[in-house]
């Protein structure tokens, strides 16, 4: 146990220092990008961060481009304190100066993670598998939101050039029907100026499932897998234009 233990925090470590060369101490000066007012981080390495998002907050702080104001909802516009759970970006695509993107909710899983990875492939206990993985993150690994809530997935837009975040879809906040709709988008393309996200989505104004069902499938990040249509052109406007299964099915998948 031991010599798998050093083993693995060795392999961690080497990260580690990949990280730390990557945004280790920088300095900062104000550059224009687009006619807007940005910080510019110079590394030691000779390499050259731009922020666009919360130009005004330095490198190594939390920086999403949506912000966590408790009780499971997020804001396009709050007070610049990011969220961590909406770090993990699967499907992305573009139109004009937006960006759109889907994020996979980080907070949900890492304690299966812990016990299924690398417990039952490494011999660890969750104690150890814990301590390793804090070791990489320098005892600032996400665990879940402050007040224990879950936001649950989103799909929103950025625009590279203003910074300005709109919120399309998530349980809290959303456009054009996407409000308590909580995807989890695993893929995105472009096809005649639309955009189309694939991926699972659990709407919680579904009248055909009921609130337990709902809930679980938010824990373990599950919905019904389907294809969403974006269409830049008219207002973003939000249409599902193929769903794999009915309730019935979605109840045959999850079992």
């Amino acid at each position: 146990m031991a010599t798998k233990l050093r083993a693995a925090i060795g392999a961690v470590s080497a990260c580690a220092v990949l990280i730390g060369a990557l945004v280790g101490p920088a300095g900062a000066q104000e550059t224009d990008l687009d006619g807007r007012i940005t910080n510019v981080y110079a590394s030691d390495n000779g390499m050259t961060f731009q922020k666009v998002s919360h130009p005004e907050n330095g490198l190594e702080t939390a920086d999403g481009v949506v912000d966590y104001i408790g009780d499971g909802a997020i804001s396009a516009k709050d007070q610049g304190q990011g969220d961590r759970g909406q770090s993990y970006s699967y499907a992305a695509e573009s139109a004009g100066d937006w960006v759109y993107i889907g994020t996979m909710y980080g907070g949900l899983g890492v304690q299966a993670i812990l016990k299924g990875s690398l417990s039952a492939n490494m011999g660890m206990s969750v104690e150890e598998a814990t301590a390793l993985i804090q070791t990489l993150y320098a005892g600032n690994m996400y665990l879940g939101e402050p007040d224990g809530k879950s936001a649950g997935g989103v799909l929103f837009k950025f625009n590279v050039k203003t910074g300005e975040t709109k919120i399309l879809m998530s349980q809290s906040e959303g456009v054009d029907g996407g409000k308590g709709v909580i995807p989890t988008f695993r893929s995105a393309f472009k096809m005649n100026g639309k955009l189309y996200f694939e991926g699972m989505v659990m709407d919680t104004n579904n009248t055909e499932l009921t609130a337990q069902e709902i809930g679980t499938a938010m824990a373990m990040q599950n919905g019904f897998p389907c294809i969403y249509e974006v269409d830049p052109a008219d207002g973003d406007r939000l249409t599902k234009v193929y769903d794999s299964v009915d309730a019935a099915g979605f109840r045959e998948l999850v079992k």
